[in-house]
């Protein structure tokens, strides 16, 4: 989803949950955040590319004061019988 809004409600959403300044520490928070947002993805594959909806968009997010960079790994899997899956 190209919307702006998109990432600043979910960036909201996620500090209403877990709180920066809340009775964790910043780097709790951080991990709490990364927790919830989830770290791997299978995304349906077809003709070369992501086969999602309208409205869906993939995000790649980093919490916390020490989240500089982060390594992408992406794995093809064939699946018999159905659809080729992508998963990251």
């Amino acid at each position: 989803n190209c919307s702006p809004d998109v990432r600043v409600d979910m960036l909201a959403a996620l500090e209403r949950l877990v709180p920066s300044g809340g009775a964790t520490t910043p780097q709790q928070a951080a991990e709490l955040k990364a927790l919830l947002y989830g770290k791997s993805l299978t995304l349906p594959v077809s003709d070369g590319r992501i086969r999602h909806g309208t409205w869906q968009g993939v995000y790649l997010c980093a919490f916390g004061a020490e989240a500089a960079e982060a390594r992408l790994e992406a794995t093809f899997v064939e699946a018999r019988g159905r659809a080729k899956g992508f998963t990251f």
